[in-house]
């Protein structure tokens, strides 16, 4: 059973600032959803979100073996100053502090000790290894990814044998470095894959068939490729081109023509695939959330999918779903904590 998890980019400021009351009015509603896994970052508005994500934790007296919570590392955050004045990485409502990236061995037991103590927790049941792709880092990718599997990869792997993160992985918006994970023989138990196996791309694909192979669970998040599958004008963090507005029109005039809405469609796409086992939305406001949810549980019948097959929108080699929507229930954790044990 593929569940839903909850993504807090948006909730550290990614789009606008989100004051405490509003985001724990999501992270409530969440909740009351049925969603126990929570997904968040350093990056996401300089440690905002898991400030925010952990204050709330604390006020709902949430027993912590009842809630899943998903961190990643890769950056310090440090106070700017008049040499080194304040940048955002994007996140226009985050807190004012500069990330410096660092995936020395030294650097990232720094990060996960300041990491767990705005989360307020003692461990995270995934800690993951952040933004090590070409995306973010180009020419310099092969030289960074050496130094985090020699760096915050040691690291991960100490957290995990003393308790401090239950499982281990990637978080990255690329799906190269898994290969490059996997080519290398290191363990991972888990990733999350942002924006790169949607109705748009599936290139990710034969990557998830060796993460299926290999009992990796994957955490699918950017599933509606940064808002342009649910009819923003955003791709993958940017301005989208023509070119890509024109796929997307492809995508929507098929979703018409079958009446499904395309942010079911993508949402339930993205949760077939393999090694799926949750996919993660990002919501800024709660009615945000339930428009999500509502595409992820609504059935579709499935005689829409090889539609989108015909029109060459989706691989014919790509799984397709069922017709039973997605959960966002609980029972998966006992599942999940007695595999870990």
């Amino acid at each position: 059973m593929v569940t839903i998890a909850l993504g807090t980019a948006q909730i550290g400021g990614l789009r606008r600032r989100i004051e405490r009351d509003e985001a724990f009015k999501i992270f409530d509603a969440a909740w009351e959803e049925g969603i126990r896994h929570f997904d968040t970052a350093a990056l996401y508005g300089a440690g905002r979100a898991e400030i925010l994500l952990g204050e709330w934790i604390i006020s709902r007296g949430i027993p912590r073996n009842e809630i899943f919570v998903t961190t990643k590392i890769a950056r310090h955050l440090v106070t700017p100053d008049a040499d080194h004045p304040f940048v955002s990485l994007g996140f226009v409502g985050g807190n004012q502090m500069n990330q410096i990236l660092d995936y020395s061995y030294l650097g990232a037991m720094r990060q996960i000790e300041k990491g767990l103590a705005r989360l307020q927790l003692d461990y995270v049941d995934a800690l993951l290894l952040h933004d090590i792709d070409p995306q973010n880092h180009g020419e310099q990718y092969k030289t960074l990814l050496l130094q985090a599997m020699h760096g915050t990869y040691d690291v991960l792997q100490r957290c995990k044998e003393h308790g401090i993160a239950l499982s281990i992985g990637l978080g990255v918006n690329n799906f190269e470095p898994f290969d490059d994970f996997f080519n290398k023989k290191l363990k991972l138990d888990c990733g999350v894959l942002a924006g790169r196996y949607t109705l748009l791309e599936q290139g990710a694909l034969p990557t998830l068939h060796r993460a299926a192979q290999a009992g990796i669970n994957i955490f699918l998040a950017g599933n509606l490729n940064s808002g342009l599958l649910a009819g923003r004008p955003i791709y993958n963090y940017r301005q989208a081109t023509d070119d890509e507005h024109a796929q997307a029109a492809r995508i929507q005039q098929v979703c018409d023509d079958q009446g499904v809405a395309m942010g079911a469609a993508a949402l339930q796409f993205a949760a077939a695939g393999p090694a799926v086992t949750r996919i993660v939305i990002g919501p800024d406001s709660v009615d945000e959330l339930r428009t999500n949810l509502e595409w992820a549980r609504t059935p579709i019948r499935p005689s829409f999918w090889p539609a989108l097959k015909r029109e060459g929108i989706i691989d014919n080699q790509a799984p397709v779903p069922s017709d039973e929507g997605l959960k966002g229930e609980q029972r998966w954790l006992s599942k999940w904590f007695s595999n870990l044990g």
